[in-house]
């Protein structure tokens, strides 16, 4: 098969990836490429049919953690993280994690997520670039460490230390910035034991008693997962929201029409989050020799799970290369699939609406922005940046 592994895994950087992915799909793509010596997964049937087989695993057998994590405290709080366990483990922390999430009042957290949009925008009047690469970047974070319990000016101060883990994670290689990142893992383990410690209400308290319920009493656990949170947070939102803003600016009827009814704009961003999603992919690695959709896969090989290529998946999805915020239903790929689906998207599309309405509310003409956005590099996500980086 031709090289499609290395183009697929990059795609979501570059302008307009769709056409490529229209490509993959006109085959139903499930192969390996033999130049990467990768399976690539495009449809939604394969994508699926990896998800769901418990001989894909989402690191490699016998490497838990990046190997440049070894020996640190960064290793203990990444292989801790529900999205990196397999197995029997992952059940009961993921159901813990589903529960408190989704007890959630979402009046709340739109609550929460306004006042903080108007907060930023208030701080700082500046540009329409400016405005949306700060609500992008910063509003996540700030937002979901209010909800684990902390303070309104902890949160700021926690926000960075997110920026510094989640960007260094990318970046291990080079010395300097694996200390600097296991350093912000570690403030952001004592922030989170902090909250803890002093009994806090909030998510963390609400995750470290479900856990206790589950039959997992160490705290260490819980405090682990509300920093994976906040990493969570961090990017995925972030790209859902500047994605959010991008199709506002290349469609001024449908500007136009949220701002007219404010109702929709919720809708707006599910419908954002499967037609042009933050996680583009992700990555399996085959744990045992196993046979998918009549293809041998062998142990110690890797798939590319093309999340973004499904949701475009006429098998999957009717009409599904039209913009349509009125679909009644969803797609399952939006926020993953299978045990390792994110449980967090009302949260997430929660904080992307306001801080949609929180850019309507200046009056500002997104159009601009269309012509003035790159994509950052990144291991899974199409994260657009508006202006001139350095990123916030």
């Amino acid at each position: 098969m031709r090289n499609v592994a290395g183009r697929a895994a990059t795609a979501g950087m570059t302008a307009d990836p769709y056409p490529f992915y229209a490509e993959l799909l006109a085959e139903q793509l499930f192969v390996a490429d033999q130049q990467e010596g990768i399976w690539v997964a495009a449809s939604a049937a394969s994508v699926i049919a990896v998800t769901e087989s418990p001989a894909c695993t989402v690191r490699p057998a016998g490497e838990h953690v990046p190997h440049q994590l070894l020996g640190t405290t960064g290793a203990d709080l990444y292989q801790q993280f529900v999205r990196m366990t397999d197995g029997v483990g992952h059940c009961p922390l993921k159901q813990a994690i589903s529960a408190v999430l989704q007890a959630l009042a979402v009046t709340a957290i739109a609550e929460t997520s306004a006042g903080l949009a108007q907060l930023l925008q208030a701080e700082d009047p500046a540009t329409l670039p400016a405005l949306a690469n700060r609500l992008a970047w910063h509003l996540p974070t700030r937002v979901v460490a209010q909800l684990l319990g902390f303070s309104p000016p902890e949160a700021a101060a926690v926000a960075p230390l997110v920026h510094a883990w989640v960007r260094g994670l990318a970046a291990l290689d080079d010395p300097a910035t694996l200390a600097a990142t296991i350093a912000a893992g570690d403030d952001l383990l004592l922030r989170c034991r902090g909250l803890l410690t002093t009994r806090q209400p909030g998510l963390l308290a609400d995750l470290a008693l479900a856990l206790q319920e589950q039959g997992l009493p160490d705290e260490s656990l819980a405090i682990a997962n509300g920093v994976g949170l906040l990493m969570q947070a961090y990017d995925g939102t972030a790209g859902l929201i500047g994605n959010a803003l991008l199709l506002l600016a290349q469609r001024a009827n449908w500007q136009a029409q949220l701002q007219a009814q404010p109702e929709q704009v919720v809708a707006f961003v599910w419908e954002v989050a499967r037609y042009d999603p933050p996680a583009q992919h992700t990555r399996r690695f085959v744990a045992t020799d196993c046979t998918l959709l009549k293809e041998n896969l062998r142990k110690g090989e890797q798939v590319l799970v093309l999340w973004a290529a499904a949701n475009r998946d006429l098998e999957h999805c009717v009409n599904p290369n039209q913009f349509d915020p009125t679909r009644t239903s969803t797609s399952r790929f939006a926020f993953g699939y299978g045990e390792h689906a994110c449980p967090a998207s009302v949260l997430a599309v929660t904080i992307a609406a306001a801080a949609v309405k929180t850019v309507f509310a200046t009056g500002l003409d997104l159009a601009p922005l269309a012509t003035q956005r790159i994509y950052l590099a990144s291991g899974v996500g199409r994260l657009p940046y508006f202006g001139v980086p350095p990123m916030p």
